[in-house]
């Protein structure tokens, strides 16, 4: 409605005519709208240019529908010339629009979008942000020490230990916002859980590993009228870990050798076969550690990391 007022505005300023948007929305007054949308949109006839293509372009979708519903408004009372000339409009707008004004702006939002720095947060600007929150977050909780009934301060500390929580962990901030405190407290740093991953897994995310608590959530996505749920890592069922001995590992590597080489997870049938063929050697393991086994040797060194990158998660991890 505002981006049709400014336009009424205008209109009005360019024919004194014109009382409401019905008046503009006639074919004789086309270029008039034209005029009218290149001035709200600040056109420059030097360089050719919108600086604002974005309403440029997005202003002939309203213009359209506010055509429909004024020959809804007049068919209702009783079919007449303003009919016709409401769906001249339309077709004016239609074909003429993207050459008179959509083509030029397109060019400039694509132009602007191409040229559009993206800043990229360094370690130092982290570090500076986790110290604001812990001052904040040291203020508030001595605010609630001399006044535990304080809101203000209990919600600049709510607000500050989220930020903290989600400043490495950007994407799900709305299950993060659902989550309850004793979730997030009952979760606790297993160390040795997850033995089979330590060769695979580099230097750095060893690293990650021990220094950052892991908590996964139910997160409940619709698509397509379905629901799906994924399992709670907090709750879960601990898993009961098997060594794996050399003879073994060794059998698994000789036989997926082909599947390694091509970073492919094998199928349950072959996982099935290998211990077809060594039903002695491979009597403690089941298709699924076979196949999980196989696709962590497959993904060894493909993830490399720089030294800058390195450095940059090093420092991520002692802000």
């Amino acid at each position: 409605m505002r981006e049709l007022s400014r336009i009424l505005l205008e209109l009005k300023k360019l024919e004194p005519t014109i009382h409401n948007l019905f008046d503009g929305l006639k074919p004789k007054h086309y270029d008039q709208l034209v005029e009218a949308t290149k001035s709200v949109a600040n056109y420059d006839t030097v360089n050719d240019t919108f600086d604002s293509p974005t309403f440029a372009m997005n202003i002939s979708t309203a213009l359209k529908q506010c055509c429909d519903i004024a020959i809804h408004m007049v068919i209702k009372n009783e079919p007449s010339v303003e009919t016709a000339s409401l769906k001249t409009m339309i077709n004016l707008l239609q074909s003429n629009w993207r050459f008179d004004v959509c083509g030029r702006a397109g060019n400039d939002l694509n132009l602007i979008k191409f040229n559009k720095a993206t800043i990229v947060p360094l370690a130092t600007d982290l570090r500076l942000l986790k110290n604001y929150l812990l001052l904040k977050a040291g203020e508030a909780v001595n605010r609630l020490a001399r006044n535990a009934a304080d809101a203000n301060a209990y919600n600049t500390l709510l607000e500050t230990v989220y930020f903290r929580v989600i400043l490495l962990n950007r994407k799900r901030p709305g299950e993060l916002q659902r989550m309850f405190l004793r979730t997030y407290e009952s979760s606790e740093i297993k160390s040795g859980e997850y033995e089979e991953f330590e060769e695979v897994i580099t230097e750095v995310e060893k690293l990650l590993i021990k220094n950052l608590k892991r908590v996964v959530i139910r997160v409940v996505s619709e698509q397509k009228g379905k629901k799906t749920e994924l399992p709670v890592a907090v709750n879960k069922k601990k898993r009961i870990l098997t060594p794996w001995p050399s003879e073994q590992k060794e059998a698994v590597t000789f036989f997926f050798n082909k599947n390694i080489k091509m970073k492919k997870s094998p199928k349950r049938k072959d996982c099935e076969e290998i211990k077809s063929l060594y039903p002695e050697l491979l009597a403690n393991k089941d298709s699924l550690k076979i196949k999980t086994t196989n696709k962590e040797n497959a993904g060894k060194g493909t993830t490399k990391f720089t030294d800058r990158r390195r450095k940059t998660v090093v420092q991520l991890l002692y802000l």
